[in-house]
């Protein structure tokens, strides 16, 4: 739980990244994996000098793996042009101690048509 920052690396170059990580008491269910959420998070990043903000529903499991998802429409139902989901996959490790997010991310518009890239994030001093 907590604020975490870092970089985000895909084939276009590297970003800025944080994720904001909060316990979820009664979380929603997850389409995605059939459970319940039990953590949710808000990830900014600035990619190409423009600022997006998503709000994401996750699970973190007792192996350490953290899943998210913005979870829209992931299945492609809606035809709108504008419209993509985000996913985000972390295993929480820990390098001298300190520990460190290590993940990647992928944005899709349908399942045909997506963008993927790396994340590696450490833990910082802000609030979740």
């Amino acid at each position: 739980m907590g604020y975490w920052s870092g970089k985000m690396q895909s084939e276009y170059g590297k970003y800025k990244f944080s994720l904001s990580i909060q316990p979820q008491r009664d979380g929603k269910l997850l389409n995605w994996c059939g459970s319940r959420s039990n953590i949710k998070a808000i990830a900014v990043h600035n990619r190409m000098g423009m600022e997006e903000v998503i709000e994401l529903n996750g699970i973190m499991y007792g192996d350490n793996s953290i899943y998210f998802a913005d979870e829209r429409d992931p299945y492609g139902l809606k035809k709108d042009e504008s419209f993509k989901f985000s996913r985000l996959q972390f295993v929480l490790k820990f390098e001298n101690g300190k520990p460190i997010l290590d993940g990647h991310w992928q944005e899709y518009k349908n399942m045909f048509q997506y963008r993927k890239g790396r994340l590696v994030l450490t833990k910082g001093k802000g609030k979740a």
